[in-house]
């Protein structure tokens, strides 16, 4: 497989053009050269923000999902292989997404998050499509913008579940109360009185 780069990766941000893949398809092993490995090992420290910003607004499952998937992430991008690694990280992704999207859906902005949510969902199969054409850096940039808008909307998420008020429903009750008999209601009425 050759390797490719695209106008924009070698043209305008002059970054280095990868030696060619192994028959295997890999760089040694790697699934990326290592200097992109590199790359995305130092770009996964970015979580550790929406870590601290959970955390500080009390939002404690949120922070530790967050801080899992920084740990898995590093722990992969030292050394990228098709292993065990690949598979922790990107289950603690999903399982981290999935209680972002609940409580997003929980909460008053979940349109401005689920927006931010699908634009960074969107450059995943955008990486996926150039590391498969051989553009190897305009699949690692896509990954990175992935991590970026994605952290983008946990701030979105976080600040404004902080002002939100939790005494009030934030969703109206999808099941109607039944409705009290006449001796119910003037019993209450004078219960309030």
């Amino acid at each position: 497989m050759h390797t490719a780069q695209s106008p924009f990766t070698s043209k305008y941000l002059k970054l280095p053009v990868p030696p060619p893949r192994c028959p295997d398809g890999t760089y040694k092993g790697l699934i990326v050269y290592p200097a992109q490995a590199r790359t995305l090992w130092y770009f996964s420290w970015i979580t550790l923000g929406s870590t601290a910003l959970a955390a500080y607004h009390s939002h404690t499952p949120l922070a530790l999902s967050t801080l899992g998937i920084t740990t898995t992430s590093l722990i992969y991008w030292w050394h990228p292989t098709y292993s065990w690694r690949r598979i922790c990280d990107m289950t603690v992704v999903q399982i981290g997404l999935w209680l972002h999207l609940y409580n997003a859906f929980t909460s008053y902005i979940s349109l401005d998050y689920y927006v931010l949510m699908v634009a960074a969902v969107a450059f995943y199969p955008i990486g996926l499509y150039a590391h498969a054409i051989g553009d190897t850096w305009g699949g690692v940039l896509s990954h990175m913008m992935v991590h970026f808008i994605a952290n983008i909307g946990n701030y979105v998420l976080y600040t404004h579940k902080a002002t939100q008020k939790f005494e009030e429903p934030v969703l109206p009750s999808l099941i109607v109360p039944p409705q009290p008999s006449h001796n119910e209601s003037h019993q209450l009425q004078c219960y309030y009185l």
